[in-house]
């Protein structure tokens, strides 16, 4: 009644009275602070910078995850303010923006850079949506030219499927004695994932100091045998 009467003074439609009181309650709803559960709501207007991730930005920039391109005669450049920059050198993702995601989160040998980030956000890590708008300008898909591309595709594919064929062979099959491989902890869990293949498959790597390149921070480049 008091929005039919609202729109007989203001002359409109009464739904469009309606609207108007929903979309102002809407907007108003926007710059409430409340708690909700476990999760507390920031006003709209109050900028909030929900996570601190040096460890995400170090492991995009780690080779062993994504290679350099060193095709490139010239840098990519992010303007971050009034006539002021940055640049970086291209860096090559496996296949795809979200593998950057995928890696991150699951793979052992990303463990450090996963530590960095809880000791910075209170033992927690940010969801995928928060990391691919965290994702580096620098990240750039692969071109069929480099060959890497549809191998990784495939491993990316069939690897799941072919850990889950393993398991269930290995139950199934009970020809082997407790000696053979196939009844090792590392034997059935090395396609578990990509990390897990790549720890079986290659030794550990070695040191090497003198590959360290001038200005470079990181740890020294390792050589695999």
């Amino acid at each position: 009644r008091l929005i039919t009467a609202v729109a007989e003074l203001l002359g409109v439609q009464w739904h469009a009275v309606k609207r108007a009181i929903e979309r102002r309650a809407k907007i108003m709803s926007e710059e409430i602070e409340q708690k909700d559960g476990i999760w507390t709501q920031h006003p709209r207007s109050t900028r909030c910078d929900k996570y601190e991730l040096p460890g995400f930005y170090e492991f995009q920039h780690d080779e062993t995850f994504f290679r350099f391109v060193s095709s490139r005669s010239t840098p990519l450049r992010e303007h971050i303010g009034l006539r002021e920059y940055k640049i970086h050198w291209a860096r090559e993702v496996p296949n795809e923006k979200r593998d950057v995601i995928d890696i991150y989160l699951h793979d052992p040998r990303a463990e450090k850079y996963r530590k960095m980030d809880r000791e910075k956000n209170g033992g927690h890590l940010p969801q995928r949506t928060i990391l691919s708008n965290h994702i580096c300008f620098c990240l750039v898909l692969p071109t069929y030219d480099q060959c890497a591309d549809p191998l990784y595709t495939q491993l990316r594919a069939n690897l799941p499927a072919w850990h889950a064929l393993r398991s269930s062979w290995h139950k199934e099959a009970n020809v082997c004695d407790e000696s053979c491989a196939c009844k090792k902890d590392w034997f059935l869990r090395s396609t578990k994932s990509e990390g897990d293949l790549h720890e079986c498959l290659l030794c550990e790597p070695k040191d090497e100091p003198e590959l360290r390149v001038e200005g470079d921070s990181g740890a020294p480049r390792g050589v695999r045998a």
